[in-house]
């Protein structure tokens, strides 16, 4: 199975915090299963770094290092993600750019979004999994 997972899941992931739904954790062990990073999370730690650095230490690069260190495949970005974004709908769903341009990733590759974010229950989506 091929998972890409939601920026607060790879952050849980890469800091073995106990926040990381055990679901999650399962997933991430099971015998198979190919983990994801998508470059809107790299760039969503970016620009959450530059604006909080006192509050949000780590940066776009160690995030991104921690990542790959813990086995997720780097997932970039390619035209067809951005056109598949654009089909998304936009009334009573998620309004955060990088959570809308990882589930056209998903839909996209054929993966599984793996997330905690309950907004992403609006899209009813079969991409979307819900941990």
């Amino acid at each position: 199975m091929f998972y890409l997972a939601d920026t607060h899941i790879a952050l849980w992931a890469i800091g073995d915090s106990p926040k990381l739904p055990e679901k999650a954790r399962k997933l991430m062990l099971e015998e198979g299963s190919h983990w994801h990073l998508g470059y809107p999370s790299v760039w969503e730690i970016a620009i959450k770094h530059a604006k909080f650095p006192d509050r949000f230490l780590l940066t776009a690069k160690r995030f991104h290092d921690a990542c790959n260190v813990l086995g997720l495949r780097d997932l970039p970005l390619t035209l067809e993600h951005f056109y598949r974004a654009e089909l998304l709908p936009v009334e009573g769903v998620h309004g955060d750019p990088f959570d809308r341009m990882l589930l056209a990733q998903a839909r996209s590759e054929d993966m599984l979004l793996v997330t905690h974010d309950a907004a992403f229950a609006a899209y009813d989506d079969p991409h979307v999994l819900m941990v």
